[in-house]
This record gives structure tokens, C-alpha cells and sequence, in this order.
């Protein structure tokens, strides 16, 4: 077991928000082979389940959902054609089938309700127009939705505990929360803000029970709650959002500009801790958490990127790693909480069940 901290260098101010530098890790050791083979940090257990698209007819798969224990859904794109290649397991992921939808239609979003109200939202090829497929029995059929007269299109589906559906709705000049009660027949403004900007297409908000986060211009993450109130104003610094996750109100992480930070302030202060890009798994408490960091790349032009797992019990002053893997963070899904300590994540096309003591 290999053991990195983090040792605190410098004391920045950034606006309203104090930041607190990190002291980069000391140069990693360049590799430059292929390495598939995953070890976990100490007090973490890695177990495959099943394989999904054995044929590799679909291409990564970037969303993965976990109904329950038995139900999941994860979509990827098709690749010939880049369409939609959604697939469904019912035996707790060890087994995936693969769901026929007849529409050429292009992917940026799932969400489920239930074991059987979902939609994926995207774009016929060359047609910059929103289109919403739904389904009310679990994949089975589905149907097409138009949405003309939205200004833009639409991104990252979310669905809040009373069932309505939210989503980042931007021509790339203006950016707006939009929001549906109908069941995605209907969309209006939720949130409006010259202070609001999407830049990556891995996070436009995050909705945790009755609070939504959304990202900003200038690293600012906006706190609004579901009836659209603005609450707060959180100062980051960075220069775009990757990710954010949201462990408790005080508890925050953000990743982007290739690098993680921690806040245990309700977002006043920033620690970095982490210098490279990097991917959360999951906290089961504010200190115990397991993300995927870049280690190092190979200097070539196709050069693997050296990733890792890596786990901490101090909220990321100090990190657990073993060996580096290759590409785990661009071969990697999102993370799907599955139990209390446990969580999954496709890695490729192979979902893994990943446990935390």
C-alpha cells in the first residue's frame, strides 16, 4: 500500500471564497504499457458482475442507473451511427439485455423514475432540435416527443422525489434550469441567470434533495431549491466543472480544471486535493471517500493516461493507492450508489461492484 499526503503550501483569496493551495505530488513515474489489470487500495474490494454488450456493437457507456437491487440501466451510443444503445439488467447486473428502439436518434441523457417511466433525451443527426423518447413500460416501446420551441437544447435529465423532471436547457449563449411536471410533455424556466454557464457536457447541475447546484461562470456554483429561489452563491475558482458531488451541506467536492477540492464549510473555503484530473466513486462520511485520479500520462500522442484507484479516511489529506491501471478515467461510467458502502461503475463494458469497509 502506497500512502501520498498532501502537505498544505499556500493560502489564497479568491473573491468572497478562501482557497487553500495544495503543495503538488511529487513527478509519478511515467508508464507507458497497457495495463488492464485493477488493484484496489487497501480497505477496498473490487468484484466484477456481468459484461455489458459483449459484442461491443455500443461504444463506452458514460451513464449507468441502479433502480433497485435487481433493476439497472445504462446507455451508451451505437458504433456505427452513433445512435442509442441503452441496455437492462434485472438479476443485479450480472446479466444485460439490450433494448431495441426503432428511432435514429442521438443521446446526451437518461433518466428513470421507476422500474418503468424513463426518457432519453438527444437529436436526429443534423437537426439541432430537442427530441424526447419515452417509455412507460420499462424499454419495451417507446415513444417520440418534440419540443419546437424550446431555445436550445437539452441536458442531464434528473428526476426529484415527487417526480418531476429537471434539465440544463442552452444554445451554448444563454443557459436556463428548465423543469417539467407533465411527465416531459412541457418544459419552463426554473432558474435564469446571466451568472449561470455550461462548459462540459459531464455536469450542468446537481439535484440532492431539495437543493440544486449548478454551475457558473467564473467557477461560481449556484444553490437554488426546487421552486427556484436562489439561496447561494458558492465561490470555487475553477475554471470549468468535470463534476460535483455533494456529501452532506457542508460537505462538497468539485472536480474540474484537472484538479479535485474539498469543502467542509458549505462551500466558503476550498482545499485541493487532488492536482490532476480525477473522477468521485463515492463517500459513505465526510472523510472516508474513493475516487479515480490520473496519476501521469505517457508523452506521446496516443499515450495511455496512468489512473488509479484511491481511497482516504482524512477527506483527502492523504491518499491509499496501489498500482496504476490504464485509462480508467476515460473508459469509466459515472458511479451508482448500490448499497450503504457499495457502489458501480462500468469500467469499459464490464460493470464493477465496488465496496468500502
Amino acid at each position: 500500500m502506497k500512502t501520498y499526503f498532501l502537505p498544505l503550501l499556500l493560502l489564497l483569496s479568491l473573491s468572497s471564497c478562501q482557497l487553500i493551495d495544495i503543495a503538488p505530488e511529487p513527478e509519478n513515474p511515467i508508464n507507458c504499457s497497457f495495463i488492464t489489470e485493477i488493484t484496489p487500495p487497501s480497505g477496498v474490494r473490487i468484484s466484477k458482475r456481468g459484461v455489458l454488450d459483449p459484442d461491443f456493437k455500443i461504444g463506452l457507456f458514460d451513464q449507468l442507473q441502479v433502480i433497485n437491487e435487481q433493476l439497472a440501466y445504462a446507455l451508451g451510443s451505437t458504433n456505427i451511427g452513433g445512435y442509442v444503445g441503452l441496455m437492462k439488467s434485472t438479476d443485479s447486473g450480472m446479466n444485460w439485455d439490450r433494448l431495441e428502439i426503432e428511432f435514429d436518434f442521438h443521446p446526451r441523457s437518461m433518466a428513470f423514475r421507476d422500474a418503468q417511466f424513463g426518457l432519453i433525451i438527444g437529436s436526429q443527426q443534423n437537426v439541432y432540435q430537442n427530441n424526447t423518447l419515452r417509455t412507460t413500460d420499462g424499454g419495451k416501446s417507446w415513444e417520440r416527443l418534440t419540443h419546437e420551441n424550446l431555445p436550445g437544447l437539452l441536458y442531464h435529465l434528473q428526476f426529484d422525489k415527487d417526480g418531476n423532471i429537471y434539465a440544463y436547457l442552452t444554445d451554448h449563449q444563454a443557459y436556463k434550469l428548465v423543469k417539467s411536471t407533465d411527465n416531459g410533455e412541457s418544459w419552463h424556466t426554473l432558474f435564469d441567470s446571466p451568472d449561470l454557464e455550461f462548459k462540459q457536457v459531464t455536469f450542468g447541475y446537481r439535484l440532492v434533495d431539495e437543493h440544486l447546484y449548478i454551475s457558473g461562470k467564473e467557477g461560481k456554483l449556484l444553490k437554488i431549491n426546487t421552486n427556484g429561489d436562489l439561496l447561494e452563491v458558492l465561490e470555487t475558482g475553477v475554471a470549468f466543472f468535470q463534476d460535483v458531488y455533494v456529501i452532506d451541506e457542508d460537505n462538497l467536492i468539485v472536480t474540474g480544471s484537472h484538479q479535485a477540492m474539498k469543502s467542509s464549510d458549505g462551500g466558503k473555503s476550498w482545499t485541493i486535493i487532488h492536482d490532476r484530473s480525477s473522477k468521485v466513486v463515492g463517500y459513505t462520511s465526510s472523510q472516508n471517500g474513493l475516487l479515480i485520479l490520473n496519476l501521469s500520462h505517457c508523452p506521446t500522442d496516443v499515450g495511455p493516461a496512468n489512473d488509479l484507484f484511491a481511497s482516504t479516511n482524512d477527506g483527502g489529506i492523504s491518499w491509499d493507492m496501489e498500482e496504476v491501471s490504464t485509462n480508467l478515467l476515460i473508459l469509466s461510467s459515472n458511479s451508482q450508489p448500490y448499497s450503504d458502502r457499495t457502489f458501480w461503475m462500468i469500467i469499459d463494458h464490464q460493470l464493477l461492484e465496488i465496496s468500502m469497509n
